[in-house]
């Protein structure tokens, strides 16, 4: 589990993210709920792929899902001092691509921005408080933990998207963690279809010429880390690698739905993502995939049996229609 810790689908975190040696002896550093919330913070940073808006969602579905199996979790790591300091402490990973060191602030401030969503989400979920009301406040956020205008966390662009996103979430306070899944497709698809069109490399500007760089191939970590967590016994996956889980099954559900469905449920433009995203996948790295999800035992079997047993475990009273109809529809 350690060294799925420090390395998660391809990112090697090395030891960007040691205690400071004074912080090494407190007891919040030794805690479960501090371990999940590692968890959850790397991995969400590293298969959001620096698209913010695909981060807030798997937080929102972590929160569910320890909401939802009464897991302890001691909420207030989120504003205990030590951890802030810690958090601001952590260093920019080897397997990061690029190193903004023309812009003071940003490593350690967007550390603790996110630091500080992922609080609002447990908040949010746990206790009905509200999430950012919009771009404006999300701004003042970021200059609170030191990151000013015109980084490469609050361009324009950015900023506007990471709004949506949250926006996206501002009424959804009482879903399942099905439902949240279900909700973060888009947003996650987004991300895929940005680096797929740029052709993002996994290596660092300094190790390659600009040449090399452009022609690399996008790795998409999603794809891979919902993989990941699929082939890993399930008494052995992370919080983090349940929240995967919990997104694959619902690529399943959606690519299981009549059109029908989808527009009832208003899913069809999420559909028509995942298509896109699919065909560039396959164009980009010469392959034939049938499903981003899949790896080559998932592709043997049929996708409607895989939807049936994920509903199957799934729906129970709690549950709102959209499940209910799904398997209706399969």
């Amino acid at each position: 589990m350690a060294e799925r810790m420090t390395k998660f689908v391809g990112y090697d975190f090395g030891d960007a993210h040691e205690l400071p040696e004074h912080l090494e002896t407190k007891e919040i550093f030794k805690t479960e709920s501090w371990r999940m919330a590692m968890e959850v913070l790397r991995g969400s940073f590293v298969i959001s792929s620096g698209r913010q808006y695909a981060q807030l969602c798997d937080m929102a579905v972590a929160a569910a899902l320890i909401d939802e199996q009464d897991i302890p979790f001691d909420q207030t790591i989120f504003t205990a001092p030590e951890a802030t300091e810690a958090i601001r402490a952590w260093k920019l990973a080897p397997s990061h691509t690029g190193k903004p060191n023309h812009t003071p602030g940003l490593v350690s401030g967007g550390h603790e921005f996110w630091w500080r969503m992922f609080g609002d989400a447990f908040a949010w979920r746990t206790e009905g408080a509200e999430l950012l009301p919009n771009e404006r406040a999300i701004v003042k956020r970021f200059r609170e933990c030191g990151v000013g205008r015109g980084t490469s966390s609050t361009t324009t662009e950015e900023l506007a998207a990471l709004d949506k996103a949250v926006d996206d979430l501002r009424g959804a306070q009482h879903e399942t963690s099905e439902q949240l899944a279900m909700r973060s497709l888009q947003w996650h698809l987004k991300a895929s279809l940005h680096w797929l069109t740029h052709i993002r490399p996994r290596t660092d500007r300094e190790d390659k010429s600009k040449d090399e760089w452009h022609s690399a191939k996008h790795e998409d970590r999603w794809r891979t880390g919902m993989i990941t967590a699929l082939e890993t016994p399930e008494a052995g996956r992370t919080l983090y690698d349940k929240v995967l889980v919990k997104e694959a099954e619902a690529l399943d559900i959606l690519l299981e739905m009549s059109p029908e469905m989808l527009a009832q449920y208003d899913l069809e433009e999420t559909r028509e993502l995942y298509d896109e995203v699919l065909e560039l996948y396959n164009q980009v790295h010469g392959e034939q995939l049938t499903a981003l999800h899949s790896n080559e035992r998932r592709q043997t079997s049929s996708r409607t049996t895989s939807a049936l047993g994920v509903l199957g475990l799934s729906i129970t009273e709690q549950h709102n229609g959209l499940y209910q109809a799904a398997s209706d529809s399969v």
